[in-house]
Formats: C-alpha cells, structure tokens, sequence
C-alpha cells in the first residue's frame, strides 16, 4: 500500500489519546445513522400503503436517500479539505435531521421524494465523507483495523433499525416515525463535534492549501484519479456489489409480503440478513488485518460467490428457507467486501488523498446504490416476481467480480513494468 509522506506516530493524539475518543464518536455516529439509513424496507411498505403511487415511484424515496449519500460524498471532500472533516459531519447531520423533521409534516409522495430523499441522501453523503476520512487521520498503526471495524456499526443498524421501525409505525405512525428518525440523526451533531482536526489533518490541509495557492486551477478535486486504470476497476466493482446490497434491503421486507409473510417474518429474514452482514463484515475486518495485501483476491472472491448464490435464487426461493438462505448469504458476501472497502481504496491512492478517494468510491457506490431499487421495483412490475429482480443481482455481482479481477491483473501488469524499469535504471547507472 502506498506509504502516507507524514509520519506521526511520536506526535499526541495519533493511535492514542484523543484518537480514541473520536473513534468511539464516529462508531456511535454511525450506528445511529444506520439505524436511520436500514429502515428503508420498512419505510417503503408504509408508503406504499400510504399513498398507493406504485413500486417506481415509491422506490425514490430510499434510493435517493442511500444513493445521494454516496453521490454527494465529493462536496463532502471538498469541505473537508476546504475547512475539516469536523465541519462536514455536522452540516450533513443538521441537513439530514432537517429531511426527517420535514418529512413528518409534508402532504404526499412528491415532497417526500425531496424531503426524505435528497435533503436526507445530501446530509448523510457529508456524514459519511467526514466520518471515513476522520478516522483514517487520527490512525497510522492501527488504521487499517479502525477503518474495517467502523462498518461492523453497519450490521447493528440492520438488527436496531428493522424492528424499531416496524415498532414506531405499527404503534405511532409513519408521521411519528419520522420524527424519532430526526431525532436520532440530531445525536450525530454531537459525535461532529467531537471529531476534531488531528495533527495529520491539519498538515495534509495546509500542504493542500499551499499547493492550491501555487497553481492557477482551482479544483478542489484530483481528477487525475480517474486516470488510474487499476483502480477504475475497483470503484466500479464496488457499484455492483452495492446494486444488489441496497436492492434488496428496500425490496426484501415486501418480498417477504409477497411470498406470504407477516410483520414477524420480515422481522426474522432481515434479522437473518443483519447476522449474516456481521459475520461478513468481521471476516473483511479480520482479512485486511491478516492478509492485508490479499485483500483485493478475497473481494474477488466472494462477490463471485454472492453472485452465484444470488443467481441461483429462482431454482429455491419457493423452497421452506428459501428466503433466510438468500439473506445470510448475501449478509455474508456483500458486507465481506463492505468492510474492506476503504482499506482496498487506500491501497490504490494512498492516506495522503483518503479525501479524494473516499468521495471517488462513494461516486460509483452511489451509482450502484441508487439504481438498484428502482431498476428492481420496475422488474417487479412488469415481472410480478421478485425472483427475475434477485437474479439481475446475481448478474450485477458477477460483473463485479469480474471487473475486480480486471483491476487486480492491471495492478499486477503496473507494478510489474515499475519494478522492471526501476530495475533498468538501476543497471544503466
């Protein structure tokens, strides 16, 4: 993996001290914001009832809401290299606050659409630009292990959201719904605050700053990323991956529906999913310590796997556990690579623009986050069947397995001809 320029390890406050502090912030943070993000399914179903406007249309309202998260991660970039990571954490959280406050009280599907939607997907798109590069700067140690952990806070989201979700609507409604969600979200202000500029931060800022100043453009934006082929192929790997993961969250709990089920029962097939994103989420986090620069293999791997598995769900999704089978294999192989997604990032780029990757890997997250509930709602439609929908997944996960090794063999071929030229310099001089 590429080597950060600074070293701070004998410097207060890195791998200790206050390091500590803002990773238990940004753990709690985002188990919260998760909470929020995983109530999708259940959301759905309400408004479906609700307002009776279609699977499409309804369907806009989540992949909004989770793919402008990813979408916006750029702005997110930009206000923590223009000012700190801190102060992206904290306007997300009091936009995204302010789209459940809001969504509360408007009076159909079209303004939820805005509400729930774009201001909630363009508040957790800046949380999440700021919560991801944050932790990468208090950590040089133990910053692969800090930075796999954060998303096992994922998985909790998917055990707390589901029920309490499912609970909140059945007992208070869908308007009293959305003000415990912005209630929840206001707490992650509190967790901003507490993620404070470390040394790192503040020395790749002002050397950025410098840089600015002596150059005529004035992006804010390392485009030159999007040069680098071996790394193309992983971002767009990641869009597969997150095609399937967030098709399914949305459509699961009214699959569930479909194939006879009740409150309970979806209670129980998206329990099965969080165990089994858990368990995946901590073989990625135990992967990127052990096998650190295997990692991008083991991502080949098990997308592989999932689509297989997920391909293969016509052939037993009418079969008793059919659909528990689904959701602990897909839990498992999808939050695998999850949880080793930043980790693989830095090891194409580098620490010193973990702003700048972090934005570029949400951009193709967010394309996979924000197609895949709509392009599945409208197979449904004019299917009528879930089982057509969940193979298309299958479909879009072996593709990212294959673009994964596309990339893996073209980071072999680049660092193969350095090695050889380095080695022809060396014996010219």
């Amino acid at each position: 993996m590429a080597e950060s320029i600074f070293q701070h390890t004998s410097k207060p406050d890195i791998d200790r001290g206050w390091a500590w502090m803002v990773m238990i912030a940004v753990y709690l943070g985002t188990t919260l914001q998760c909470i929020n993000l995983y109530t999708g399914g259940i959301i759905h179903i309400a408004l479906l009832n609700k307002y009776n406007e279609g699977q499409v249309k309804t369907s806009m309202v989540s992949a909004l809401s989770s793919g402008l998260l990813c979408l916006t991660c750029p702005f997110g970039g930009v206000i923590n290299n223009r000012f700190s990571c801190r102060t992206s954490i904290v306007t997300g959280a009091f936009i995204s606050t302010t789209g459940y406050t809001l969504s509360a009280f408007v009076p159909n599907l079209n303004w939820l659409i805005f509400t729930a939607g774009t201001l909630v997907g363009l508040g957790n798109g800046l949380i999440v630009a700021g919560v991801n590069c944050v932790l990468g700067l208090y950590f040089e140690k133990w910053r692969d292990t800090v930075l796999s952990i954060v998303f096992l806070t994922v998985s909790f989201g998917i055990f707390l959201g589901v029920p309490m979700a499912i609970y909140f609507i059945e007992i208070y409604g869908l308007t009293s719904t959305f003000l415990f969600l912005a209630c929840l979200q206001a707490q992650v202000c509190i967790a901003g605050v507490i993620c404070k500029p470390s040394v790192i931060e503040n020395e790749i800022c002002n050397k950025k700053k410098a840089f600015r100043a002596n150059e005529t453009s004035i992006t804010c934006f390392d485009v030159s990323l999007f040069k680098d082929i071996p790394y193309l192929g992983f971002l767009c790997s990641s869009s597969m991956w997150n095609f399937a993961l967030c098709a399914v969250v949305v459509h699961m709990p009214y699959c569930v529906n479909v194939f006879g089920g009740d409150g309970n029962d979806i209670k129980y097939v998206m329990t099965s999913l969080a165990v089994g994103n858990l368990v995946g989420r901590v073989a990625g986090s135990i992967t990127v310590s052990r096998l650190r620069h295997k990692s991008i293999y083991i991502h080949v791997l098990v997308l592989g796997i999932c689509g297989i598995c997920s391909a293969l769900f016509p052939f037993y999704s009418n079969l008793k556990g059919g659909l528990y089978v689904f959701a602990i294999q897909l839990g498992i192989f999808v939050g695998w690579p999850n949880s080793m997604m930043t980790v693989l990032s830095l090891s194409f780029v580098g620490v010193d623009k973990i702003s700048e990757s972090t934005s570029l890997v949400y951009i193709f997250c967010g394309i996979g986050v924000t197609s895949g509930p709509v392009i599945t709602g409208y197979l449904y439609s004019v299917t009528a069947s879930y089982e057509y929908s969940f193979l298309a997944s299958g479909g879009c996960l072996l593709l990212g397995s294959l673009l994964g090794m596309i990339s893996l063999c073209k980071k072999q071929q680049t660092t193969t001809e350095g090695l050889r030229g380095h080695y022809e310099l060396t014996v010219s001089s």
